[in-house]
């Protein structure tokens, strides 16, 4: 994960070529009505989703909403060697805004089993594009604006979110990161916290289960950052569409902490 003003480069390979410059110049736009009505607007950004591969059988995906409404939802479903196989290594990261005057916003999106359906920056959500195929979502506040991005290094399991922060001062960012390491098809049920052991290096932090799988790294740079401590359970999730379809339905995740950093002002 990275926070700064420059945007990384997202392609490295053949970045020159005509069919390269063409498709880094395709923008596809999403609307909304935004009439207000945040229940229709809800729906609306549940129902549209977007997907990035990484060219060896990795991918992230999602929904415009950033709840998951399918078991393959997710930052990093990662391709590792058999017998793992594609494995979801990153379930989610939820964002919490503290903007001058002391407002706080929440960016995450989630419905949970019990009926609740929680999309709470829905009407800061301005715009939610893709460029070159790669999602970027818009929020604004007042005359203040952020922007998230999502890409996936090419042919490693890597992924990229990105925020951008244009305003005339600084904001607080915290950045909760969530897992449940799990098989691809894998039962979205059957979370055991105790089984997950943190290490913090100078830069980054590394999640470890008690299996075989390869421990997952987490890093942030651009601005002051620091790493909190602070467990959390997320419990009885809703995966809609796997409800729709008569399969399990209902899980939880973990988080180890959050990740808070001063984004700093830049250029419009």
């Amino acid at each position: 994960m990275t926070a700064k003003s420059k945007l990384p480069t997202l392609y490295r390979r053949a970045q020159d070529t005509p069919d390269r410059r063409i498709l880094d110049s395709v923008t596809r736009d999403f609307s909304w009505s935004r009439g207000g009505n945040t229940d229709e607007d809800w729906e609306v950004l549940l129902n549209r989703e977007w997907l990035v591969t990484n060219g060896i059988g990795g991918y992230a995906s999602g929904t415009v909403s950033g709840a998951s409404t399918r078991r393959f939802h997710g930052l990093l479903i990662a391709a590792l060697p058999t017998p793992h196989g594609r494995t979801m290594m990153l379930n989610d990261v939820a964002e919490q805004l503290f903007l001058p005057g002391g407002e706080t916003v929440d960016l995450g999106g989630e419905e949970t089993a019990a009926g609740i359906s929680n999309f709470r920056a829905v009407t800061h959500l301005q715009a939610f594009r893709l460029e070159a195929g790669l999602p970027v979502w818009v929020y604004k506040f007042k005359d203040r604006v952020l922007e998230k991005r999502i890409h996936l290094v090419n042919r490693q399991n890597t992924a990229h979110v990105t925020y951008v922060w244009r305003g005339p001062d600084s904001v607080t960012l915290r950045v909760r990161p969530a897992v449940y390491f799990r098989p691809h098809e894998g039962a979205l049920s059957g979370l055991d916290p105790e089984k997950y052991s943190t290490e913090f290096h100078e830069d980054w932090l590394q999640i470890s289960s008690r299996s075989e799988l390869l421990a997952l790294r987490l890093g942030m740079n651009g601005g002051s950052i620091g790493f909190h401590d602070d467990e959390k359970t997320t419990p009885d999730l809703r995966f809609r569409t796997e409800e729709h379809r008569g399969y399990d339905y209902q899980g939880d995740l973990w988080s180890p902490g959050y990740f808070k950093l001063t984004c700093r002002q830049t250029s419009a």
